[in-house]
C-alpha cells in the first residue's frame, strides 16, 4: 500500500527528497503519523522508516473560507495544513511541567459544529486545549478563523501555562519548502505570503534553521528573534501566548493568504457564512446519527462548491438534489463551457455523455425549460458527436469492435452513452423537437439492443451473468461501475438478473464488513465503491445496514470521509483524508434511502422496511425536490404499527407509488387503492395514509 500511495503522491513533492526524512530532523520533534507508523507493534507499522509521508493516519476535514479562499485541512490530531503551502500547523501545549505536542495528549475529541466549523478538545493531566475553526468571508477578507483556549482545572488555575502555534515545513505528504518566515504588525509571512493575522501581540517568537536546531531550542535560550532565511528550506517556528490559564482562553487568529488577505482589525467580530444549505438541511429529519452525517455532509458540500470540483457527474447530482438549482445551473453552464466545437470536452473530469445526462436530470428537477432552450444546440452536438465519433463504432462489429471491448469499463461507457442518447430523446420531446426526439430514440435502441447482444454473448461463453470489466476478459471491484446501469441511470429495471447477480458476485468476492476492497493496486476499502454499492443495494432490496455501521466507523465525530480506510483500524489510508468523491456518493446514498426515482413512477423509503438499522423508524421528510415536484411525508411507529402520511405537490403525477416492505410487514389500512407485487406495494399517487403492522418481532427476511 505504502508504496501504490507513494506514486500517487509523487506529483505533489518536487523530488524524492521530499519523502525522506532528513538526517539533520533526527533530533526534531516528528510528527505523531511518523512514530506511529514506524512503530512494529502497531497496526499501523509501514516497512520503510525514511520514508516521510504519512500512510497509515490519513483523515482530516476539509474547510473553507469564502467561496475562493484558501483551503485548510485539519487533521484528527488538531494538526493544521495549508493546502497551498504544504505547511503544517501544530498547537503545543506547555503546563509549567512538560510540553505537550500532536500525539503526546491523553486524548483528543474532534467534532463537527453546525456553525460550520471544527472543533478539536486536546485532554491533559491539568486541564484541556480547545481549538475551533469557522469559516470566515466579508468583502475584504476570506479565510478561516481560528479560536484557541486553554482552560485547567480550578486547583491549576494558577499555573503559569504557554500555548504555542509551531509551523512545520511539512505535510501529510512529505517534506516542502520554508525559506522565509517573519512576524510583523501582526501578521505571520511565510515565503513572503501573507499567511496569518493575530489578533492581539504574541509574547512570544522564534524562527530557525532546522539544519541548526529545532523549535525546541528556543526553550533553552529563552531569545526570540522576528524572522529567519533558510536556504535549504528546514525553515520553522514558533509563535506563542504564556501566562495564567484565564488569559489563555481567548487567542483569535485568521488564516488567509496574500490575494484577499488585507486586513481589517474588526474581522473578528463579525461571521459571515458562504451559502446558506438551510432548506436542505431541513428537508430530512429521522431522529438517528443520519441527521449529523447529513448536515455535516451539507457543510462540507459548501468547500467544494467552485470549480473546477464542479467537473464531476455525481457533483452535479448532489447540487441538482440539494440545492435551489442556482449551483447545478452554474456548475452546468461551466462544464457546457468547456464543449468544443466537434461537441468533445478535452478538459475536464467529466465526460460528454455524463454532462447530457446531467443537464437531464437537473432539467427534470427543476422544469428549468429555458435553460435548455439556451443550450439545445450544444446538447445535440454533444449528443450527435457521441453518436458518430463513439456509438457508430461499437454497432459496426468489424470497425475496432475487439480494441474498444478489450479497454477497462467498456460496458460502463457503454451504459453511459445509451442514457445520454434516452435524455436526449427526453429533452427533445420538452422543446418539442419531433424529429430529433426520434432520431435519438433510435441512436439509443440500436445501441441497447447490440450491449445487451454482447452481454448475451459474453454470458453464454462465461457461464455467469456477471458484466464484467471489459467485454473480453476480467472482473474485479472495479465491476460495481457497471451497476451505474441500475442507479443512477436505471437503464435496467429493479429485479434485473444482470444487476443481482453482478451485485452477488461482488459482495461475495470483495466485500468486508459492509465495504468494497478497492482495487488490489491501491488496497484497503474503498469507501466510494462502497457506496455505489450501496446505493444499488438499497434500489434492489438488499440490507445496506453493515455498509452504514462501517461508515459511522470511518467518518468519526467530524463525519469526513477519506477515500481509502484501513479495514482493521478504519484509519484513512487513500491519496485524499477527506474525499469529495466519497462525500457525493454519500448524499446520493443518503436520498436513495427515502427516495428514488423510477421511470413515471416514485419509490418512496424504498431503504426503510429492507434494513436492520430502522427498527422503530421515525422520520419526516418536507419539501423534497423529486421529478415529480416537492413531495413532503412522515413515517412514525405506533406500538406494532407503522403510519406513513404523505402530502406530495405534484407537478407531474407519477402512475404509481413503490414502498417496498418486507415479510416483517404486512398492510393494514390505505386511504386510496393498492396492491402487493411480490416485495413492492403498488399506491395510488393520490394517497395519503398508509398503515403497516409488524408480523415478527425482530429480523428480516
Amino acid at each position: 500500500m505504502g508504496n501504490q500511495l507513494l506514486q500517487r503522491v509523487r506529483v505533489k513533492s518536487s523530488t524524492d527528497a521530499g519523502r525522506l526524512i532528513s538526517d539533520k530532523m533526527r533530533d526534531w520533534i516528528l510528527p505523531y503519523w511518523y512514530t506511529r507508523q514506524n512503530n512494529p507493534l502497531l497496526p499501523t507499522y509501514v516497512f520503510g522508516g525514511l520514508t516521510f509521508c504519512n500512510l497509515s493516519y490519513r483523515n482530516w476535514t476539509a474547510i473553507r473560507g469564502g467561496t475562493a479562499g484558501e483551503v485548510l485541512f485539519i487533521d484528527r490530531m488538531g494538526v493544521l495544513f495549508h493546502s497551498r503551502l504544504r505547511l503544517s500547523f501544530e498547537i503545543w501545549v506547555h503546563t509549567g511541567e512538560r510540553l505537550l505536542t500532536p500525539g503526546g495528549f491523553e486524548k483528543v475529541f474532534q467534532r463537527w459544529t453546525p456553525d460550520p466549523g471544527i472543533e478539536t478538545v486536546s485532554y491533559y493531566e491539568h486541564g484541556i486545549c480547545k481549538t475551533q475553526l469557522l469559516p470566515f468571508a466579508n468583502s475584504v477578507n476570506e479565510g478561516i478563523i481560528c479560536n484557541i483556549s486553554l482552560v485547567n482545572r480550578s486547583e491549576d488555575q494558577l499555573k503559569l501555562s504557554a500555548i504555542y502555534l509551531v509551523i512545520r515545513p511539512w505535510d501529510f505528504n512529505g517534506l516542502s519548502a520554508i525559506r522565509q518566515m517573519e512576524y510583523k504588525d501582526n501578521y505571520l509571512l511565510i515565503n513572503k505570503s501573507k499567511v496569518i493575522f493575530f489578533e492581539k501581540e504574541p509574547q512570544h517568537c522564534f524562527f530557525t534553521d532546522g539544519i541548526r536546531e529545532d523549535v525546541t531550542e528556543y526553550f533553552q535560550l529563552g531569545e526570540g528573534n522576528a524572522g529567519l532565511l533558510a536556504q535549504d528550506g528546514l525553515g520553522t517556528g514558533l509563535v506563542g501566548f504564556s501566562g495564567l490559564p484565564a488569559e489563555l482562553n481567548a487567542i483569535k487568529l485568521l488564516i488567509g493568504d496574500k490575494k484577499n488577505f488585507n486586513g481589517i482589525r474588526g474581522f473578528l467580530a463579525k461571521k459571515n457564512l458562504m451559502v446558506d444549505v438551510s432548506n436542505s438541511l431541513n428537508r430530512i429529519r429521522t431522529d438517528t446519527a443520519i441527521d449529523q452525517l447529513l448536515a455535516a455532509s451539507l457543510g462540507y458540500l459548501r468547500f467544494f462548491n467552485h470549480w473546477p470540483y464542479c467537473a464531476n457527474i455525481y457533483q452535479i447530482f448532489v447540487f441538482n438534489r440539494f440545492s435551489d438549482g442556482s449551483w447545478s445551473r452554474n456548475c452546468l453552464k461551466e462544464c457546457l463551457k468547456q464543449v468544443t466545437w466537434d461537441g468533445l470536452i478535452h478538459n475536464g473530469d467529466i465526460r460528454p455523455e455524463q454532462l447530457l445526462v446531467g443537464v437531464a436530470d437537473y432539467f427534470k428537477l427543476t422544469a428549468d425549460h429555458h435553460f435548455i432552450e439556451k443550450n439545445w444546440s450544444t446538447l445535440k452536438r454533444i449528443g450527435y458527436a457521441i453518436w458518430h465519433q463513439k456509438v457508430k463504432r461499437i454497432l459496426l462489429a468489424d470497425f475496432g469492435l475487439e480494441k474498444h471491448s478489450s479497454q477497462d469499463f467498456f460496458y460502463e461507457r457503454c451504459l453511459w452513452y445509451c442514457a445520454a442518447l434516452r435524455e436526449l430523446e427526453g429533452l427533445a420531446n420538452a422543446l418539442r423537437e419531433t424529429q430529433e426526439s426520434h432520431n435519438f430514440k433510435e441512436q439509443f435502441l440500436a445501441l441497447w439492443s447490440k450491449l445487451t447482444g454482447l452481454l448475451e454473448d459474453n454470458i453464454k461463453s462465461r457461464g455467469i451473468r456477471v458484466i464484467s470489466l471489459r467485454q473480453s476478459c476480467d472482473y474485479g471491484a472495479g465491476i460495481i461501475y457497471n451497476l451505474a446501469g441500475a442507479y443512477p441511470l436505471r437503464l435496467w429495471e429493479q429485479g434485473n438478473s444482470y444487476v443481482r447477480d453482478t451485485l452477488d458476485f461482488v459482495l461475495q468476492k470483495y466485500s468486508f464488513q459492509g465495504g468494497i476492497y478497492s482495487p488490489f493496486e491501491f488496497q484497503g476499502i474503498d469507501l466510494a465503491l462502497s457506496i455505489r454499492a450501496g446505493q444499488v443495494l438499497i434500489r434492489e432490496g438488499y440490507d445496506y445496514t453493515e455498509l452504514l455501521k462501517l461508515l459511522f466507523a470511518a467518518a468519526g465525530d467530524t463525519w469526513s470521509l477519506p477515500g481509502r480506510i484501513h479495514p482493521l483500524t478504519k484509519n484513512g489510508i487513500g491519496e485524499y483524508g477527506h474525499d469529495p468523491e466519497v462525500l457525493y456518493q454519500l448524499l446520493l446514498l443518503v436520498r436513495s434511502i427515502f427516495v428514488i426515482e423510477e421511470g413515471s413512477c416514485l419509490s418512496l423509503f424504498p431503504g426503510i422496511f429492507t434494513s436492520n438499522f430502522w427498527e422503530r423508524p421515525q422520520l419526516k421528510i418536507s419539501r423534497m425536490i423529486t421529478y415529480f415536484g416537492e413531495i413532503s411525508c412522515s413515517c412514525s411507529c405506533i406500538q406494532d404499527q407503522i403510519q406513513i402520511d404523505f402530502w406530495p405537490q405534484y407537478r407531474i403525477k407519477p402512475e404509481k407509488i413503490y414502498i417496498r416492505i418486507n415479510n416483517a410487514f404486512r398492510p393494514v389500512y390505505a386511504d386510496n387503492d393498492w396492491k402487493k407485487r411480490a416485495s413492492l406495494l403498488e399506491m395510488n399517487p393520490d394517497f395519503h395514509i398508509l398503515r403497516l403492522k409488524k408480523v415478527k418481532s425482530a429480523g428480516l427476511s
